[in-house]
């Protein structure tokens, strides 16, 4: 059997997801936790052949738990769970090294189906979210969007900084130094040929990529 470690922040999610295992001749829920730290924890004392993890996590940035993981695990297989439907985000995390990204809001039976994939090597994306990136990749050929020239964690920073968080708490948020923060928000300025914050909130306006 497939020993999974489920990521969550919400215990009814993995509960749902666990029951809909117990039965399943292939896959089994070796591990599970609510947070970031818990899970980098867990994946560097356990072998686990795929890792299903929730990018909003009450300790740190999913992103930042990707990251680490294929830093230290890296042929281990990450399927992604988000509650948006973000094409653009999808595509970052499936270049930072995700297997696959699923909307939770997808029916039980095609996430477990995802699972399936991604643990064997597969890269799992719906039909839906394929064809959107399709056309976000169209669109910025077309259109030369700056954002695209960043990197996953710097356009999470840029998207913190747009969100008006100080250098110190998305320090803090990502778990990284405030120096290192300051690193990528110059590479942020300078990728997308912008001076300072304000501009790049007003791009963000622009390109309809506030929250």
């Amino acid at each position: 059997m497939f020993r999974i470690y489920l990521t969550d922040d919400h215990a009814i999610l993995r509960e749902g997801l666990k029951a809909l295992l117990r039965t399943d001749n292939e896959l089994f829920v070796a591990g599970e936790s609510g947070t970031g730290q818990g899970t980098i924890d867990a994946i560097s004392k356990d072998q686990f052949d795929l890792l299903v993890l929730d990018l909003h996590l009450p300790d740190m940035d999913g992103l930042d738990v990707l990251l680490h993981v294929k830093n230290k695990e890296p042929t281990l297989p990450v399927l992604i769970l988000s509650l948006h439907d973000d094409a653009n985000l999808a595509s970052r995390l499936l270049t930072a090294g995700a297997s696959g990204y699923a909307v939770k809001d997808m029916p039980a039976t095609q996430i477990i189906e995802a699972m399936r994939y991604t643990v064997r090597g597969g890269r799992f994306l719906s039909c839906e979210m394929a064809l959107k990136i399709a056309e976000n990749t169209t669109h910025t050929i077309k259109n030369k969007d700056l954002h695209a020239r960043l990197t996953a964690r710097e356009y999470s920073v840029f998207l913190k900084l747009v969100a008006g968080l100080s250098i110190n708490s998305i320090a803090r948020d990502l778990g990284i130094s405030a120096s290192t923060v300051s690193t990528h928000r110059a590479h942020i300025l300078e990728k997308m040929d912008l001076s300072n914050n304000a501009d790049l909130v007003r791009y963000a306006f622009t390109h309809n990529l506030l929250n």
